[in-house]
């Protein structure tokens, strides 16, 4: 592949990027004015999840892409970045969870409410 092909996928690449993040907050817009209307849950579920996932890919990139690029050969380095992938990834899920949680029950109350 040439410099001027790689050059060209560049502005693509960017383009997918941006629109998929637009639509990471759309779907988790109408958290802002969750007390004043009605959320669709599985809409914000949906965003949460796309979050979670993009956000992976994102970390799989910068990290695990430039590790693999530099070749470290110390064993400790190679434990602790695996440590804190496994680490970083846990607590996307776990902050996933707690906000849904947190969600579902604002949505009872709210629903008990009115």
């Amino acid at each position: 592949m040439s410099s001027r092909q790689s050059a060209q996928r560049n502005p693509r690449e960017i383009f997918i990027e941006i629109v998929k993040w637009a639509l990471v907050i759309w779907l988790l817009w109408p958290l802002g004015g969750m007390g004043q209307s009605p959320v669709s849950v599985l809409r914000i579920v949906t965003g949460i999840a796309l979050f979670v996932i993009f956000g992976g890919k994102v970390l799989y990139d910068v990290i695990i892409l430039d590790y693999m690029k530099q070749k470290r050969e110390s064993r400790k380095k190679d434990l602790i970045t695996l440590l804190g992938i496994v680490l970083v990834s846990a607590m996307m899920v776990g902050l996933f969870m707690i906000f849904t949680t947190i969600l579902i029950v604002m949505l009872m109350q709210q629903a008990q409410n009115s």
